[in-house]
């Protein structure tokens, strides 16, 4: 297709209204399973994620920094208008014969659309498709680890945030800050495979903000 800013903003416009019907109707299908809804929630956030790329394109053709767009505006409004006219009207045409339209319908097409979305996520066996957390890595480190100490694995998760049973001298070293950091990782990927449509981070930020008025406070 003619790659002129204004016909990529017209692209643009046109693939953000697309996918804003694609979504609709696909948060409109009723799901199965949990297994379902959560490969269609991944589809929608896909889809979102398309459309705030697509929208960040369009501002920056709008915020015109390099005066590109007023340039090929101006040249459409003078006397050569007419050449630039069938200038482009030559490349259309150019680009369908080389892209001839098929003979599917809009709804067969967006159908094929959705698919291209699909957003496989996998899950360990003990995460049971989403539903639990797998914690047996990090509590085979934590039982072997000098801050760790020999425990079970369910009284390992119900303790795992009471930082206070880990002596201050380990709780200062690398390892254990290295252990955190790696539980944390793990929670904040669970997070994104089983909540694609939440907001982890302004979940995280709300905790940071709890956790310095708590900290200021003496708590």
């Amino acid at each position: 297709m003619s790659s002129t800013l204004l016909e990529q903003t017209r692209a643009a416009h046109e693939e953000v209204e697309r996918l804003e019907r694609l979504i609709v109707r696909e948060l409109k299908r009723e799901t199965r399973s949990h297994k379902d809804k959560l490969s269609q929630n991944h589809r929608v956030r896909k889809m979102m994620d398309s459309i705030g790329e697509r929208s960040k394109k369009i501002a920056r053709i709008y915020e015109d920094d390099d005066g590109a767009r007023r340039e090929e505006i101006a040249s459409m409004a003078g006397d050569n208008v007419f050449t630039i006219f069938y200038d482009r009207l030559k490349e259309l045409r150019e680009y369908h014969k080389r892209f001839p339209s098929t003979d599917i319908t809009e709804a067969e097409d967006e159908g094929a659309l959705l698919k291209a979305y699909d957003a496989p996520v996998s899950f360990t066996g003990e995460e049971m498709g989403g539903r639990c957390l797998d914690l047996h890595g990090l509590f085979q480190t934590f039982v072997n680890a000098k801050f760790g100490r020999k425990t079970d694995y369910v009284s390992f998760i119900t303790g795992l945030t009471d930082f206070e049973a880990t002596p201050r001298h380990h709780r200062l070293g690398r390892p254990y800050r290295d252990f955190l950091r790696e539980l944390l990782a793990y929670l904040e990927g669970f997070y994104r495979r089983t909540q694609p449509l939440g907001n982890l981070e302004r979940e995280l930020k709300k905790f940071e903000e709890s956790f310095a008025q708590r900290w200021e406070a003496g708590e």
